[in-house]
Protein backbone atom coordinates (compact mmCIF):
# COMPACT_ATOMS: atom_id res chain seq x y z
CA UNK A 1 0.00 0.00 0.00
CA UNK A 2 1.43 3.41 -0.92
CA UNK A 3 2.01 6.02 1.80
CA UNK A 4 -1.04 8.14 2.57
CA UNK A 5 -1.25 11.68 1.22
CA UNK A 6 -1.10 13.00 4.78
CA UNK A 7 2.24 11.21 5.33
CA UNK A 8 3.62 12.70 2.11
CA UNK A 9 2.48 16.19 3.05
CA UNK A 10 3.93 15.88 6.55
CA UNK A 11 7.31 14.77 5.18
CA UNK A 12 7.35 17.81 2.89
CA UNK A 13 6.47 20.07 5.84
CA UNK A 14 9.39 18.66 7.85
CA UNK A 15 11.83 19.03 4.93
CA UNK A 16 10.72 22.49 3.80
CA UNK A 17 9.60 24.10 7.06
CA UNK A 18 12.78 26.18 7.48
CA UNK A 19 12.85 27.65 3.98
CA UNK A 20 11.38 31.06 3.05
CA UNK A 21 9.45 29.58 0.13
CA UNK A 22 7.84 26.89 2.31
CA UNK A 23 4.40 28.51 2.40
CA UNK A 24 4.26 28.88 -1.38
CA UNK A 25 5.50 25.30 -1.75
CA UNK A 26 2.92 24.00 0.74
CA UNK A 27 0.14 25.68 -1.22
CA UNK A 28 1.45 24.19 -4.48
CA UNK A 29 1.78 20.71 -2.95
CA UNK A 30 -1.67 21.01 -1.36
CA UNK A 31 -3.19 21.89 -4.73
CA UNK A 32 -1.40 19.00 -6.43
CA UNK A 33 -2.50 16.58 -3.72
CA UNK A 34 -6.04 17.95 -3.89
CA UNK A 35 -6.12 17.28 -7.63
CA UNK A 36 -4.66 13.82 -7.04
CA UNK A 37 -7.42 13.07 -4.52
CA UNK A 38 -10.04 14.18 -7.03
CA UNK A 39 -8.55 11.91 -9.68
CA UNK A 40 -8.38 8.99 -7.24
CA UNK A 41 -12.00 9.54 -6.23
CA UNK A 42 -13.05 9.47 -9.89
CA UNK A 43 -10.98 6.33 -10.51
CA UNK A 44 -12.26 4.59 -7.39
CA UNK A 45 -15.86 5.46 -8.22
CA UNK A 46 -15.37 3.80 -11.61
CA UNK A 47 -13.26 0.83 -10.51
CA UNK A 48 -14.41 0.30 -6.93
CA UNK A 49 -11.69 -0.56 -4.41
CA UNK A 50 -9.11 -1.68 -6.98
CA UNK A 51 -7.54 1.77 -7.31
CA UNK A 52 -4.08 0.73 -6.05
CA UNK A 53 -3.80 -2.49 -8.03
CA UNK A 54 -2.69 -0.89 -11.30
CA UNK A 55 0.03 1.31 -9.77
CA UNK A 56 3.58 0.66 -10.93
CA UNK A 57 2.74 -1.93 -13.57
Amino acid sequence: MPPSLADILNSFRIQRGKHPHSLQLKVKISLEIHMEIKVKEKVSSVHGEGKYECKGK
